[in-house]
């Protein structure tokens, strides 16, 4: 039966009517030809780049001549440039996240991100696999929780990755090629890596057996709560001797300075009395835009490589400088002070951040249940 409207499945070879799945002359692929304003038009693909064949020529030919009939009827406009072969090439999810990449490397030029921030996008091109035959028009919220499904990285690898799949998305409809947002499924948890903390008699009988030039930063991370990344860029001039803080305004991603936090935030934290003595001790009458903290043997800032493997060979313990520092400072703080209180020390956005830093150790849960425990014998004389 012939197919109303404007457009034509003709065979890729003779140019002939395709009225069957192979033409008389043996090729099984067509091409739609159609006119629109007294032009003509071809297209030879599908939606995700492969050669028409005549069962989907005749799908996206139905879907053409009701494009072109609303256009007609003054319903909505078609535009052929959007159903030509070439759009649909540039469609592809590798084309359009190469773009995306480029995009972002501008922003990166401009200083409106972080190197790291790029570096991950561009390293989860090759997370995208699953979508390279994929027409970005196409990808939806179904599609993207079999993505999820077949992931095999952590959650939080998983998480951050589905991020910059957001970002993309969400960069592709700002520019018209999507026509709106797919709801985001969410990523289960459950594998990830169990946090620890230290008491602070842990932490001091560690910081003893770290090496005595490199003491200071470490223990300074302790009372602080300080990322390391946060602590090896901070200047002398960040250092407020008439408050006694230290605004935390930089940090150190790879080898560069970068003039952000990882929240975006630029905010003053108060030092006890030991952290403002190490601060006093390491500012040592330099100038203030020297580093506070500086390798004794290099004279150059250390590096979040060097704190880490420092700590993991001396420290004696099992735990990562990331839990002995900035965990172990907020299972510390928690018990002390209000829910809001902890969050703003730990500079954290949701409270729910806190929440999961928090590591409650079992002495400290056995003597709150403890509290409200009545032994055997008290209970049968009524005592």
């Amino acid at each position: 039966m012939a197919l109303m409207g404007k457009g034509t499945l003709l065979c890729a070879r003779c140019k002939k009517r395709m009225d069957s799945d192979a033409c008389s002359c043996g090729s099984i692929h067509c091409f739609i030809r159609f006119y629109h304003r007294g032009s003509r038009y071809n297209r030879k693909y599908d939606d995700n780049g492969a050669r028409l064949t005549r069962v989907e020529g005749t799908r996206l030919l139905i879907s053409l001549n009701k494009l072109l009939e609303d256009d007609r009827r003054g319903i909505k406009p078609f535009y052929p440039v959007k159903w030509s072969d070439q759009e649909i090439t540039e469609n592809l999810f590798p084309n359009r996240y190469a773009e995306f990449v480029a995009y972002m490397e501008q922003r990166l030029g401009k200083g409106k991100i972080t190197f790291e921030h790029f570096r991950h996008i561009k390293s989860y091109a090759a997370h995208f696999v699953y979508f390279d035959r994929r027409n970005v028009a196409e990808v939806d919220t179904g599609m993207i929780d079999d993505f999820i499904m077949q992931m095999t990285v952590k959650s939080k690898t998983q998480r951050n990755i589905i991020g910059a799949l957001h970002r993309f998305l969400e960069w592709l409809v700002e520019r018209g090629k999507l026509a709106a947002m797919p709801t985001f499924p969410s990523v289960e948890g459950g594998d990830e890596t169990i946090r620890k903390a230290m008491r602070k008699q842990e932490q001091l009988s560690a910081i003893d057996a770290l090496p005595p030039e490199h003491r200071g930063i470490i223990r300074f991370m302790m009372e602080t709560g300080l990322r390391p990344s946060e602590a090896i860029a901070i200047l002398i001039k960040s250092v407020d001797p008439f408050n006694r803080c230290v605004w935390i305004e930089r940090r150190k991603t790879g080898k560069d300075y970068e003039d952000t936090t990882k929240n975006k935030q630029k905010l003053s934290i108060p030092l006890n009395s030991t952290a403002w003595e190490i601060a006093q001790n390491a500012t040592a009458q330099r100038p203030p835009d020297q580093l506070l903290f500086i390798h004794p043997g290099t004279g150059r800032g250390y590096t979040t490589w060097f704190l880490s493997n420092m700590w993991r060979e001396h420290s004696g313990t099992a735990l990562c400088l990331y839990e002995a520092t900035r965990h172990s400072f907020c299972t510390q703080i928690v018990p002390l002070t209000d829910p809001f209180t902890a969050q703003r020390l730990m500079r954290h956005k949701d409270k729910r951040s806190t929440e999961r830093y928090y590591h409650a150790d079992s002495d400290r849960l056995r003597d709150v249940v403890e509290a409200i425990s009545v032994t055997h014998s008290e209970h049968k004389t009524g005592t």
